[in-house]
C-alpha cells in the first residue's frame, strides 16, 4: 500500500464508494460468538488449532459461554502472539513443530510478523515492540487521527501498517491464504496492527480481493478506532473478532478517546467474563441481523485521562537501556533481570500472564458471561 496525501485518499475513497453503491457490498456471515462451531468453515477452523490444549476441558458448551473448541482457538493464537516475539529462527521451527511447515517472517523497519501455513491453514501473526516504543506509540499518537471512509483511525497503527502491507499481502497470496482458513492475531502494538489489518481486509474486497478471515484474536490490544469506525467493524466482524484482557492491563484502555469494538473475554483473577457484540433482532443491512449491540465494557477497564496519566508515569520509569518487550514473562534491563516495580496495571500486559491466565481457564471452566 502506497502512502497518500489526504485529498488523494478523499478521492480514492470517494470512486470506492461509487463502487460499493454500483456493485453492493457483500455482507459477511455473521453470527453471535457464543453460539457453538457447527459449519463445514467452522470445523476447518478448529483443526487449525495447535499446541498442547487437546485435553483441556474449558467451559461448558451452550449459551452465554465459550466452548471447549473455541478456547482452543483463543489458546492456539495466544502461542503465536508470543512466538511472534521470537527470532525468525525458532518461530520457523515452532510452527513446525505444531504442524505449520512453511513459514516466513516479515520485518518491514520496525514493524514484524509472521505467516505460517500448511495444507489448510494461514497464521498472520504481528508482533508487538518494547516497553519503551510503546509509551512513544500511546503518548505520541493518543490523539491523531486519521479520517478513512469507514470513520477515523489512529495514525500511528495506520501508517505502520501501510508500511508493511504490500510485503504482507504478498506472503498470505504465497501461502495462498484465499484458499484456506485465515487466523489473525497479535499482542499490544501487534493486537492493534491485527485489527488494523482486519479493517484493511475488510473494506478491500472490490480491489484486491483479500482472503476471508476466520478469526482475529488480539491479547493486550490498545485501541485504534472512532466510534463510527468501531461500529463498522462490529458489523464486519460479528462473532469472528476476540479482544483478549488479561486483568487490568492498563494498555487496553487507551488511548481513551477511541472506541474498542469485538467480543470481550476478560481473564479475570480466577474466572472469566465474556461480554460479547450481539445481533439484535430485525432486518438490518448486517447480512439481516439488524444492528449490532456492542459487548459492555466494564468500569475497571474504562479509560480516562488519569488512567492515561497512570500509564504514562509507569512507562516513564523505564530506563532507555531497558530490551524489555511486553511477550516477556519479568522486566529485564539489558540482559540482566531488573529490580524495577512496575503496577499491575502494567504487569498484566505481558504475554506470559496471558497465557498462564488461558491455561488456567482452560482447565478449570470457570467462564462467567454477562
Amino acid at each position: 500500500m502506497i502512502e497518500l496525501t489526504r485529498n488523494h485518499v478523499r478521492t480514492v475513497e470517494f470512486l470506492a464508494a461509487l463502487l460499493f453503491v454500483a456493485f453492493g457490498a457483500t455482507s459477511c456471515k455473521t453470527r453471535t460468538p457464543s453460539t457453538p462451531l457447527r459449519s463445514a468453515d467452522e470445523a476447518q477452523e478448529i483443526s487449525c488449532a495447535f499446541g498442547d490444549f487437546d485435553s483441556a476441558q474449558g467451559s461448558t458448551s451452550g449459551e452465554e459461554r465459550l466452548s471447549n473448541d473455541q478456547w482452543r482457538i483463543i489458546a492456539s493464537n495466544a502461542l503465536a502472539s508470543k512466538l511472534a516475539y521470537a527470532k525468525a529462527d525458532e518461530v520457523k521451527e515452532t510452527m513446525r513443530g505444531w504442524g505449520y511447515p512453511n513459514t516466513d517472517v516479515i520485518e518491514s523497519r520496525s514493524m514484524n510478523a509472521f505467516v505460517s501455513s500448511n495444507e489448510n491453514c494461514v497464521i498472520l501473526a504481528f508482533r508487538g515492540t518494547n516497553m519503551l516504543s510503546l509509551r512513544d506509540w500511546i503518548v505520541d499518537f493518543r490523539i491523531r487521527q486519521t479520517e478513512v471512509r469507514e470513520g477515523a483511525i489512529h495514525t500511528g497503527f495506520y501508517k505502520a501498517w501501510t508500511q508493511m502491507s504490500n510485503e504482507v499481502d504478498r506472503t498470505l497470496q504465497r501461502h495462498r491464504a484465499a484458499a484456506k482458513t485465515l487466523w489473525v492475531t497479535g499482542h499490544s502494538l501487534g493486537g492493534a496492527l491485527a485489527a488494523t489489518y482486519g479493517w484493511d481486509n475488510s473494506r478491500n474486497r472490490l480491489f484486491r480481493h483479500p482472503p476471508k478471515i476466520a478469526r482475529i484474536v488480539t491479547f493486550g490490544q490498545p485501541l485504534i478506532a472512532d466510534r463510527t469506525l468501531a461500529k463498522y467493524m462490529r458489523s464486519e466482524f460479528l462473532g469472528r473478532f476476540y479482544r483478549v484482557v488479561n486483568d487490568l492491563d492498563l494498555v487496553t484502555t487507551q488511548p481513551h478517546r477511541l472506541t474498542h469494538f469485538g467480543s470481550l473475554v476478560w481473564l479475570r483473577e480466577g474466572f472469566v467474563d465474556f461480554r460479547f457484540d450481539v445481533a439484535l433482532a430485525g432486518n438490518g443491512s448486517n447480512g439481516g441481523v439488524g444492528d449490532i449491540s456492542a459487548a459492555p465494557i466494564p468500569d475497571e477497564l474504562a479509560g480516562s485521562e488519569e488512567g492515561y496519566q497512570e500509564l504514562k508515569d509507569a512507562l516513564d520509569q523505564i530506563p532507555a537501556e531497558s530490551d524489555f518487550s511486553p511477550g516477556d514473562d519479568a522486566m529485564r534491563v539489558g540482559n540482566r533481570p531488573g529490580a524495577i516495580s512496575l503496577p499491575k496495571k502494567i504487569t498484566d500486559h505481558f504475554m506470559g500472564g496471558y497465557i498462564a491466565k488461558i491455561k488456567t481457564a482452560m482447565f478449570s471452566g470457570s467462564t462467567q458471561s454477562f
